[in-house]
């Protein structure tokens, strides 16, 4: 065991910068909890210096945390000698990507994506012509400039598109200034060159056309031409309809959409595998109808609330088909994305579309996305595992509305499909959220954009392999990739494909925590009232330690012993290493003495 001050220098040196938000909480516990471990009897002769930039945001962002952050140093003075050691400068100008938005819900080969990104300015002088770019493999992409007022955001719109299919990886870059890490964002597009839909109705026959005619019609009109083939293929939709008896012969992990349309029931094995496809990040679009089983899709496919369904359904009403008693479509409780492309659009015919006879619900999971004028909902949605159900309480045909030949049916069921179609895309965090996976294989390992690998841990609340497994550690800002040991992606430095995934990796995209751009230092009184009642002394600029009256201060007492400096160097190390903060979190060192405490200052200047 050596104290050899440049190997110590070197250890701290090599520890990695994070990108998620400092908690100096945690780094405070972590002190008192060696303090209070400690065999040393002379704890009292102790100094624990707090080195940090005391960013408002990081001790006293939270609602909770100034009054948290102060018992800590009161217990911590209690046993020790507190010295806080202000770093860095007090105020640095700085911009940052705070939001990245993709406008195209779906993406096709060879269309266009359209991004909004927002970037904010945090200095105060603004800034004039600066450059956002988007890069892909290296390469950049689009470039857009915006002028960047003082204090204030701006928004920059990008173009980008894909010749080839499959997931694309895209880093959003700013115009360099002090502070690098806030100046890149992530976004994982996947790109289609196809649509794979399945569309399941009733096997009973009826006159003129039926909810699965309806719905081919609304995603491609072409498919009507030859009614007698059920399977139909354009370059983009690719349609299959197949009668309710057949839904048990299909692979369903084949389409990205299932259509229930008016099914009358399903079974208990029908049910189990819709269940697996939406839960591995499929989407589903239920149509009810006069003729279902109200009785089996509640035990089916609502179980209690634990199901697909979004809502239990309460029994179809009737009504008489006339204006006068009619209900039109009125627009949820909430915003939507669903019916962006209809708001102050009044020739879409949203809100004239009239209904006078459709399903009740009851004990929905969430609010109406779009409801009926006297506030009954029309259309549901619920999360399931990875993927969404969608559910409309009127039917996919003519029986109950005129919806089906109405200027909104064909656009909507269109923003539907591709509601539903992303629903599994790959995820996007912020640094130190965990990042959700999706897989039912235990080899299964993260590669890190430092390269690492790390693997998932199963979440101990979820009962079903495929649902819940998480990468924790996501302190970096990058792409993370999944990469499987079995096809040496653990040696290669290449992300392994995963049977039932295409051949393709899975991605997913963190970005930086942007909450600490906004650099600004604790002022002398905010951080004299954050230590309000503790015996502290606080290090000026330059380090030396001034002391409130009555605080003794330690900075000439002796070294006590070379041993306990080696090993609270070691630790101090180690448990950076662990904690992983960013910057702006504290870095606590416990010194034996206060030469200890100069070496460590010298060491770290």
């Amino acid at each position: 065991m050596s104290i050899d001050p440049v190997a110590i220098a070197r250890e701290i040196d090599g520890l990695e910068q994070s990108d998620g938000l400092g908690e100096p909480a945690v780094a405070l516990e972590t002190a008192l909890g060696w303090i209070e471990k400690s065999a040393a009897k002379n704890r009292d002769d102790w100094e624990v210096v707090i080195l940090s930039d005391f960013q408002k945001v990081n001790w006293t962002g939270a609602e909770q945390r100034p009054s948290q952050i102060a018992s800590l140093l009161q217990s911590i003075a209690k046993s020790s000698h507190l010295v806080l050691q202000p770093c860095g400068r007090p105020s640095v100008g700085n911009s940052a990507i705070v939001r990245v938005d993709r406008k195209d819900n779906l993406v096709r080969t060879g269309q266009p994506v359209h991004f909004q990104v927002t970037v904010e300015g945090f200095e105060a002088q603004p800034r004039s012509g600066v450059a956002i770019e988007a890069r892909v493999d290296e390469s950049v992409r689009a470039v857009a400039r915006v002028d960047l007022p003082a204090r204030g955001p701006a928004v920059a719109d990008l173009t980008v598109s894909f010749d080839t299919p499959g997931a694309k990886a895209i880093e959003f870059t700013l115009s360099p200034d002090e502070v690098a890490a806030d100046d890149r964002a992530f976004h994982i597009v996947p790109v289609r060159d196809h649509l794979r839909v399945l569309i399941v109705g009733s096997s009973g026959r009826t006159a003129g056309l039926r909810p699965r005619d309806y719905l081919r019609l609304a995603l491609d009109p072409e498919s009507l031409k030859n009614s007698a083939t059920p399977q139909t293929s354009n370059r983009w939709m690719q349609i299959e309809a197949v009668d309710d008896f057949n839904l048990a012969r299909q692979r369903l992990d084949q389409f990205d959409v299932v259509f229930l349309a008016g099914v009358p029931r399903v079974t208990p094995s029908e049910a189990g595998r819709l269940d697996s496809f939406v839960r591995e990040g499929g989407g589903l679009i239920v149509g009810l109808s006069p003729n279902i089983d109200v009785e089996n899709y509640n035990a089916q496919l609502f179980r209690s609330g634990e199901g697909l369904l979004p809502a239990r359904v309460a029994g179809w009403t009737s009504g008489e088909g006339d204006v006068d008693s009619a209900k039109t479509f009125e627009p949820g409780p909430q915003p939507h994305s669903l019916l962006d492309p209809f708001i102050g659009n009044p020739d879409s015919g949203l809100t004239t579309t009239q209904v006078w006879s459709y399903a009740r619900v009851e004990s929905a999971r969430e609010p109406a996305v779009l409801a009926l004028s006297n506030g009954d909902p029309v259309l549901l949605e619920g999360r399931f595992g990875r993927g969404l159900c969608l559910m409309t309480t009127i039917s996919f045909d003519e029986q109950g509305s005129n919806w089906t030949v109405w200027p909104s049916f064909v656009p909507l069921i269109q923003e539907m499909t591709a509601y539903v179609a992303t629903a599994g895309d790959p995820p996007i965090v912020t640094a130190g959220q965990p990042l959700p996976f999706a897989v039912d294989r235990n080899d299964v390992r993260v590669r890190l954009p430092n390269g690492d690998l790390e693997p998932l841990i199963r979440n101990a609340s979820s009962n079903n392999d495929a649902e819940e497994r998480v990468l924790a550690d996501t302190r970096f800002a990058g792409i993370y990739r999944i990469a499987s040991e079995d096809v040496g992606a653990a040696t290669s430095g290449e992300s392994g494909s995963l049977p039932g995934w295409n051949g393709e990796s899975r991605l997913a995209a963190v970005n930086p925590d942007t909450n600490e751009s906004r650099i600004e230092r604790l002022t002398s009184d905010e951080l004299e009232g954050l230590l309000a009642g503790v015996p502290h002394a606080i290090g000026s600029e330059g380090g030396r330690a001034t002391s409130p009256a009555g605080v003794e201060s330690t900075s000439q007492r002796d070294l006590a012993t070379p041993l306990l400096w080696c090993v609270l160097m070691l630790a101090i190390a180690e448990v950076l290493l662990t904690w992983k903060f960013a910057w702006g979190a504290a870095f606590l060192a416990l010194c034996a003495t206060g030469t200890a405490a100069s070496l460590m200052a010298r060491l770290l200047s």
